[in-house]
């Protein structure tokens, strides 16, 4: 009996360890992915850089975005994305892209997360808080 619940367990273990390690995605720079993009093409991975200044084309009316990454300036990773463009999205703004390599500096992102600090300001109106709510029916 003691014997059948350490298997269990130890499956238990081994198929949690298993699903997690298929799961998990690493953040690269986009110079670790141009510099090797053989190792890249046959998973999704994340990749972390800044959105590079004029390089943002956006067509609304079929919801693509496309723009290039760097780490270092040298190294870009030119990106494509299908979907709604983030509202704080803009150029040299930090950018963690997911999805896969297509060829060697091409990558078709499925998920686009915008990077940004924690910190939360209201601005400081001049109008008391009864005014924001006041409305008047006419």
């Amino acid at each position: 009996m003691v014997i059948g619940g350490l298997i269990i367990v130890l499956t238990i273990i081994t198929l949690f360890a298993t699903i997690s390690s298929e799961n998990i995605t690493y953040y690269y720079s986009p110079g670790e992915v141009v510099q090797s993009p053989e190792n890249f093409k046959t998973r999704k991975i994340r990749v972390m850089g800044l959105v590079q200044s004029g390089s943002v084309q956006w067509k609304p009316e079929a919801t693509e975005l496309s723009f290039r990454i760097s780490d270092d300036d040298r190294s870009f990773l030119n990106i494509s994305y299908v979907g709604a463009k983030p509202d704080m999205f803009r150029e040299k703004q930090g950018i963690i892209v997911e999805g896969i390599m297509v060829s060697d500096t091409d990558f078709v992102a499925n998920t686009l997360l915008i990077k940004h600090n924690e910190e939360y300001k209201i601005n400081d109106h001049k109008k008391d808080k009864k005014d924001y709510y006041y409305t008047t029916v006419e």
